[in-house]
Formats: C-alpha cells, sequence, structure tokens
C-alpha cells in the first residue's frame, strides 16, 4: 500500500510530502524526506537548492556588506546592505537597514542614514532596535536638537543590555546637559588683564572716546610714496594668516560627559583603537559650557583640515565619534 502510494506520487510529479517547511530568518524548521526513488530525488534536488538559494541570498549580501564596512569600504557595505534589505524578511530586513545606515553616515549621507535607522528602530529583536535609536540620538545631537536626543538614548537604554545600556544613559546625560546649555542665556564673561596689567572686559559698557587728530602727527609717505606703517601691517597681517593655516584646528571628538570618571573610562577604551589607526592617545579635558557648567570632552588628534581628520576617522573604526572644531 505504502509503495503504490509512493508510485502515484512519482506519476504525478508531485514532491517528497513535506510535513513542515517554515522559513524564517533563513532557516527551515523540519521537513522529512521518505524513501523514494532516485528519479524523484533528482526532481526535489531542483526544489532544495531553489530554497536554500532563496533563504541564503540576503544573509551572504549581508554577510559582504559586514566585511566591506569592516575594510572602510562604505560604498559597497551600503550596497550589498541594500540589496540585503530589499530581499530579506524581518528582522533581518531591520538588520540589513541599520548596516545600511552606518554606512551612509560614515559617508556623511546623514539623511538617507536617518532613513535606514528609522526603519531599522522598528526591528522586533532589541538590540537592532536599540542600536538604531543610538544612532539616530547621534544624528539629532549633528542637528542641534540634543532635547530630542535625551529621549531617544533613553529609549535605547531601555533595550539594550549591559554596557550598552549604560553607554546610551551616558549619552542621554550628556545631552541633557547640552540642552540645558543651549537653553540657558550666554553668561558674562570675566573680565582679563591686558598686557599692561589694565583690566580690558570682554564687553565694554561704555563707547571709548575718540582721540583728537591733533595728539598724534600723521605718519610721512617716503619717497615712493608708501606708508612704512602699512607695511608693518601687511607683513603682520601675512604672518597672522600663515600661522592660522599651520594651525591644527579639528579634532576627533568622541564623547562629552558630565563625569569625569565617565569621559576617562571612555579614552581608556578607545586607546588600543587610536593605537591601531596611528593615532595619539586619546585626551580628556574639561570645558566650561555657556551654563557654566562643566563637561569633559574626550578628543583623539588634531588636524589642519576637517578632510583630514575625517580621513583619520576612518582609520579609527569606532562609533559615536566626528570631527569637530578644536574647544578651549
Amino acid at each position: 500500500m505504502e509503495v503504490a502510494k509512493v508510485r502515484r506520487m512519482i506519476k504525478l510529479h508531485h514532491p517528497l510530502p513535506i510535513r513542515s517547511l517554515s522559513i524564517r530568518s533563513c532557516s527551515i524548521r523540519s521537513f522529512s524526506i521518505r524513501l523514494l526513488p532516485i528519479g524523484s530525488l533528482r526532481t526535489l534536488l531542483p526544489l532544495l537548492v531553489m530554497v536554500l538559494a532563496a533563504c541564503q541570498g540576503p544573509q551572504q549580501k549581508l554577510d559582504d556588506a559586514n566585511r566591506a564596512y569592516d575594510a572602510n569600504d562604505w560604498t559597497k557595505a551600503f550596497h550589498d546592505a541594500s540589496a540585503a534589505q530589499n530581499e530579506a524578511q524581518p528582522p533581518l530586513k531591520q538588520h540589513a537597514a541599520f548596516v545600511a545606515g552606518l554606512a551612509a553616515y560614515r559617508q556623511d549621507r546623514f539623511d538617507e542614514a536617518k532613513t535606514r535607522f528609522q526603519f531599522a528602530e522598528t526591528s522586533t529583536d532589541k538590540e537592532i532596535s536599540g542600536n538604531a535609536k543610538v544612532m539616530l540620538g547621534d544624528l539629532l545631537v549633528r542637528d542641534k536638537q540634543p532635547a530630542a536626543a535625551v529621549t531617544m538614548y533613553e529609549q535605547a537604554a531601555e533595550l539594550l543590555t549591559g554596557e550598552a545600556s549604560g553607554r546610551a544613559r551616558t549619552l542621554a546625560a550628556s545631552a541633557r546637559e547640552q540642552a540645558k546649555a543651549d537653553a540657558a542665556p550666554p553668561a558674562v564673561q570675566v573680565a582679563s588683564k591686558d598686557a599692561d596689567g589694565s583690566d580690558q572686559s570682554a564687553m565694554p559698557t561704555a563707547k571709548v572716546k575718540k582721540k583728537s587728530s591733533a595728539a598724534k602727527p600723521a605718519p610721512k609717505a617716503g619717497a615712493s610714496g608708501k606708508n612704512s606703517g602699512g607695511d608693518a601691517n601687511a607683513k603682520d597681517a601675512k604672518s597672522l594668516k600663515d600661522a592660522s593655516k599651520s594651525a591644527k584646528r579639528f579634532t576627533i571628538q568622541c564623547g562629552a560627559y558630565v563625569k569625569e570618571s565617565d569621559a576617562r573610562r571612555r579614552a581608556k577604551d578607545l586607546t588600543d583603537d587610536a593605537k591601531k589607526a596611528g593615532l595619539p592617545a586619546p585626551e580628556v579635558k574639561r570645558v566650561t559650557g555657556r551654563d557654566g557648567k562643566k563637561l569633559w570632552i574626550v578628543s583623539i588628534g588634531k588636524f589642519q583640515s576637517r578632510d583630514d581628520g575625517k580621513k583619520a576617522l576612518a582609520k579609527l573604526k569606532v562609533d559615536h565619534a566626528e570631527v569637530l572644531p578644536v574647544t578651549g
């Protein structure tokens, strides 16, 4: 009776009897293959190949995207991750969107990155969703919306666990302080002493009286008609311009913290990464916000241009870091 049933199945070109074939996140839960003649197995083989190819395609593309991202090939990483996102099913689809967002962020395509992270945060995988919210928080800080970033970081902290959750809470605290500083009125600057010892206020309260034109005779022009004082001023201006060009005005900022201990911990965590990238050790510097409150800034290196800083950041391979003007 069983043999007759098998023969009837082969005659009708029916595939093997499958008890349960369920594809989810590229995995086949269970299926059974009964003893079938060679001809039936030959018919079955292309079906299995098609199923496995459809299953493994998006995952393979996502693996390629991860390898490209690790190699700093942001263009290929974005392309492969986008292809995986188009083909995959949730939650792999959101995972691919997150990787595509990271690659876009590295390329300074912040609007594109935001779109990908917003989709990634809908993932049922808490880790993917939480990390996407952290990156959205970073984008909000970049757009000078620290108050909105606080909410995003706090949501991320609820989804993440361990060190990642603690990191999100630290970012939330830093963004909260920045929001308070932005909301506070500008602080009155403290008067400083000039070279001659007199106090010079940064914000004068009265106009300086004009000196009489007779107090100092105008300099005489030489035979050539040029003013020697003007030549000296021109030279001074040129030297200042040259000094400005040689000054290193940008740095890789890796975080701003309310607590010095958090900043020191972040700097320690980045020490090996900086060394591997051929960069100097991270520095921790205290700055004062406009509201008078102290913040601890973690930064790596100093660069003459923003482009030089971005090249160094690409070698550094760390998240939550950006090239900013040197402060203080």
